[in-house]
């Protein structure tokens, strides 16, 4: 349920509040009434705190002279104010309540009238001196009947007898304050649907990023040539996604796991009771996940003690998407030693199928933000016929509808994209390999892999490297290393900027071989920076997916088996050290 907005106005409007509130059945809006004071003295913002609910969201504070200045805790607490010219403004015309003031009229709520010798008695008088003060400064008593008082009639004589003017009674209802109060909660409802749709636009985001990278990793994995290097692809995925401290791949022949050797009684245990797709470890540090093709089971795979335990919900979830396609793979892999190269090419075909069926992750999210515009939309016409829709609504509908335009776009160029690479996938993609190749080289190439993206952003790259230095080494890791670094400085580092330097300088010594990558950037905070290797950590959600620094780190550590850190005195811009044995 949503917080309630908590409408704070003096005991003499009080009344009228709630009935108009209950007029309108609002079940999330309270009303909280605190002492008619008129400002003897003003009400602080502390003694407003603690009439507050604790779950309100928002308070309109309704109020003149009784009201104090606002402080930073009442602006925190979403505090709006609203300050007539006269308080009688709230429950009639203001142009009848300065005509009536004019006529020498002393105006009268039912709110005030319940309690009218209180009042009189906090003011100082007792009934000849308040007599004697009210014929010189009135000449008449006015109420204005809200009509949300059931007894009035006999405080009312009693007033005009203590008092000794004229009465007359005014009939103005509740018209005036229920439209007021319309115009408040129909405001606050739409910034709390605003900020509802932003947290779910956010959490697309992430999982868009996380089905994007799952898709990309899977590449090498859908030309995997045989079974066996299926599973060491499978293998290398999870390692680079979760960093698990064990490994353990079971596979299933004929209905009956194979014996493991290695492989722990209680890991076994979960395995054979296994019900779903994938189940936590027993240490609660990892992940089992079953590999089927409909009934049938083709293998286990176990990750456990991974790097990044608090991550697990995420991980879990990677782990839905990934045993399907992995089992895929590895019923692709056995079906290839039966198969002639013809086959095998139909194989491969029905796999970069079957991946690229995952393009409903970018058609769910365009259907989530037309699905959310054709809501408003429906909303703000609803509103524009009821005579509701303010200039203020109409303008948030605007915004809110060019933004969920932008996100159909964007997901409608990713499909299109996706289609793209999954075609030169089944016609030009191979394996991986270790080979000899100039580091130089793959460095220059990385760069003008580029293209337009760094001429746009006016970055300049200078390298210093030896043009005969060679590694025996995995040259596509290589590049995917180089490409995270440069379009980390490009898109994060420039990017309030359009301008910007890199140095790459390469060296060698006793046996190892140091890359020094540095750049003049934005550089990163002292949060960023202690966590810039974390998995899905990003600071810009809407550019970034939080992975490709994680990646940086696991290929250098785990498969170059080196290391790589980043120099936190080094200003301006970021530097890593990256360092590798020959």
């Amino acid at each position: 349920m949503v917080a309630p907005l908590a409408v704070a106005v003096c005991q003499n409007f009080a009344g009228e509040v709630r009935a108009a509130i209950a007029a309108e059945g609002w079940t999330d809006v309270a009303t909280v009434a605190f002492a008619a004071r008129c400002g003897r003295p003003r009400m602080s913002d502390e003694e407003l705190a603690a009439l507050l609910p604790p779950t309100c969201s928002r308070t309109l504070l309704v109020g003149r002279c009784c009201l104090g200045p606002v402080d930073a805790g009442a602006q925190a607490r979403g505090q709006r104010r609203l300050v007539p010219d006269q308080c009688f403004d709230l429950v009639a015309p203001p142009a009848l309540v300065a005509e009536a003031m004019a006529d020498g009229a002393y105006l009268v709520t039912p709110g005030w009238l319940a309690q009218w010798p209180r009042h009189l008695a906090e003011l100082g008088f007792d009934g000849a001196a308040a007599a004697g003060l009210f014929q010189e400064v009135a000449q008449r008593l006015l109420l204005l009947d809200t009509g949300a008082a059931s007894e009035t009639a006999a405080p009312w004589a009693a007033l005009q007898q203590a008092l000794g003017l004229p009465a007359s009674r005014l009939a103005v209802g509740l018209d005036r304050t229920r439209d007021w109060l319309a115009r408040e909660v129909a405001d606050w409802r739409l910034e709390a649907a605003q900020r509802e749709a932003a947290a779910r636009r956010q959490e697309q985001a992430r999982e868009r990023a996380d089905h994007a990278t799952t898709l990309d990793l899977l590449r090498r994995l859908a030309l995997a040539p045989s079974e066996e290097a299926t599973v060491a692809g499978i293998e290398e995925l999870f390692r680079l996604l979760f960093a698990p401290a064990a490994w353990h791949w079971v596979p299933v022949q004929d209905g009956a796991m194979q014996p493991q050797p290695g492989l722990a009684p209680e890991l076994a245990d979960l395995l054979r009771n296994m019900q779903g797709s994938h189940a936590p470890c027993p240490s609660g540090r990892g992940l089992a996940l079953r590999l089927a093709r409909g009934e049938r089971t083709l293998a286990y795979a176990i990750a456990d003690e991974v790097a990044f335990p608090q991550f697990m919900g995420r991980y879990a979830a990677l782990a839905v998407t990934l045993a399907g396609l992995c089992a895929l793979a590895i019923e692709s892999g056995r079906n290839r030693r039966q198969l002639v190269e013809a086959e095998k090419m139909a194989s491969m075909g029905i796999l970069v199928a079957g991946v690229a069926h995952e393009i409903n992750t970018p058609v769910g999210v365009g259907l989530a933000a037309a699905t959310t515009l054709l809501d408003h939309s429906r909303e703000i016409t609803d509103q524009f016929a009821a005579r509701r829709m303010t200039h203020t609504a109409l303008a948030q509908f605007l915004e809110l509808a060019g933004a969920e335009a932008q996100l159909i776009a964007r997901n409608l160029e990713r499909i299109g994209k996706l289609i793209d690479t999954f075609r030169q996938v089944a016609v030009q993609g191979r394996s991986p390999e270790r080979r000899r190749f100039a580091l130089a080289d793959c460095i220059h190439e990385t760069i003008a892999s580029l293209g337009d993206v760094q001429g746009e952003s006016g970055c300049e790259i200078s390298v210093a490297c030896a043009p005969g230095l060679e590694l025996l080494s995995y040259p596509g890791d290589w590049v995917s290393v180089l490409q995270n670094l440069l379009t980390n400085s490009i898109r994060h580092g420039f990017r309030q900027r359009g301008h910007g330097r890199v140095d790459i300088g390469v060296t060698q010594a006793d046996g190892h071989l140091l890359l020094d990558y540095r750049d003049d950037g934005a550089g990163l905070a002292p949060e960023a920076a202690a966590r810039v290797f974390d998995p899905f950590y990003t600071t810009d959600l809407q550019r970034g997916m939080g992975l490709g620094m994680y990646l940086v780190h696991n290929l250098v550590v785990h498969r170059f088996k080196g290391s790589i850190r980043h120099d936190a005195q080094h200003r301006p811009g970021v530097r890593f050290l990256i360092e590798v044995p020959l």
